[in-house]
C-alpha cells in the first residue's frame, strides 16, 4: 500500500486483523507511523466505548505524531469533515441529443444516445457535520469516530470511518451510517485513507504556522453549534456560546457563563 506525499505519514503497517490500531501505534513509540487494519477485534471509541469493526468494509487507521496537544481531536475532526464533505460520486446517465429539424431522424442520419459521466458530491455539504468534539455525522448519523491517545510524548490519532458497510444492527441503525448507505455508492478504502492523510497534514501544518484560529473557524462553520441547547454530563441544561482559543466550549449554565474543561457535552443537534 502506498502513502501520499505528506510530512506526517512516513511508513505504513497493514494488518489483516488486530485488536486495536491505536494500541499498536502507541506501543511502537515513533511518529510518522500509519497503522491500518481490515478488522479490529477490540476497537475503542472515546471513554472506552466499543467500536464495531466488521472486516474489510471500513477504514480503521491510526497515525502517530510527535507532539502532544489537546487540540488534535478538533484538528482531526476538521480534516476528516473536509474529506467527507468534498467526496464526489460518479454516475453514468444517457444524454439524448436534440432531434434534427423536421422531426425524428431515421436511418443513416440517426444519432445514437451518448453516455456522459455526471459528477456530484457524495451528499450535500450541509448534511455533513462535526459532532462535538470530533465525531462526523451525515444527516445526524455517525459515520466516523476519532480517538486521540498519548504515550511517551507520542500522540496516536485513531480514525474509524464507516465506508462500505451496508448493514447495522437494530440497536445502532438509527444512529450510524456509512458512506455507501448515505450515497448508494461503494468507495475505495485506500483512496479515502489517503485523502484523509492529505487533509490532516494540511490542517496540522496550518495549525503549526498560523495557530488555532483557522481550525477554530473551520470547526465552528462545520458544526453549527453556537446557540445550540445542550446538557452536561451531570445532566444540567446549558447553551453553547463559543469555542475558546484553548479548544474548550464556552457555555452558559443556569445563567452563568463558563469554560467547560472536562466531561461530555451532549448537544441537541436538532437545534444545531
Amino acid at each position: 500500500m502506498s502513502l501520499p506525499d505528506t510530512a506526517i505519514a512516513k511508513e505504513i503497517i497493514e494488518f489483516d486483523s488486530i485488536d486495536s490500531t491505536n494500541l499498536y501505534a502507541l506501543a511502537a513509540k515513533r511518529s510518522g507511523l500509519v497503522v491500518v487494519a481490515k478488522e479490529q477485534t477490540a476497537g475503542r471509541g472515546r471513554r472506552g466505548r466499543s467500536w464495531f469493526s466488521p472486516k474489510g468494509q471500513n477504514l480503521y487507521m491510526t497515525i502517530t505524531v510527535a507532539q502532544v496537544d489537546a487540540k488534535y481531536p478538533i484538528i482531526t475532526g476538521v480534516a476528516v469533515h473536509e474529506t467527507i464533505a468534498d467526496l464526489e460520486t460518479f454516475a453514468q446517465s444517457p444524454l439524448t441529443p436534440p432531434s434534427p429539424p423536421g422531426g425524428e431522424d431515421k436511418g443513416e442520419g440517426a444519432v445514437d444516445k451518448k453516455t456522459i459521466v455526471q459528477r456530484s458530491h457524495l451528499v450535500e455539504k450541509n448534511d455533513v457535520k462535526i459532532k462535538w468534539p470530533n465525531d462526523i455525522l451525515i444527516r445526524g448519523k455517525k459515520v466516523c469516530g476519532i480517538l486521540c491517545e498519548t504515550k511517551d510524548c507520542v500522540t496516536a490519532i485513531g480514525i474509524g470511518v464507516n465506508i462500505n458497510q451496508d448493514f447495522f444492527s437494530d440497536d445502532i441503525s438509527s444512529k450510524a451510517t456509512s458512506l455507501k448507505l448515505a450515497s448508494g455508492n461503494s468507495f475505495n478504502i485506500e483512496d479515502i485513507r489517503n485523502k484523509i492523510l492529505i487533509s490532516l497534514d494540511k490542517w496540522i501544518s496550518l495549525y503549526t504556522s498560523s495557530g488555532f484560529g483557522p481550525v477554530r473557524d473551520a470547526f465552528l462553520k462545520s458544526s453549527n453549534i453556537i446557540g445550540s441547547k445542550a446538557h452536561t454530563e451531570a445532566g444540567k441544561e446549558c447553551l453553547i456560546l463559543d469555542l475558546s482559543m484553548d479548544g474548550h466550549l464556552i457555555i452558559e449554565v443556569e445563567g452563568k457563563k463558563q469554560e467547560h474543561l472536562s466531561g461530555d457535552i451532549i448537544i441537541d443537534y436538532e437545534t444545531a
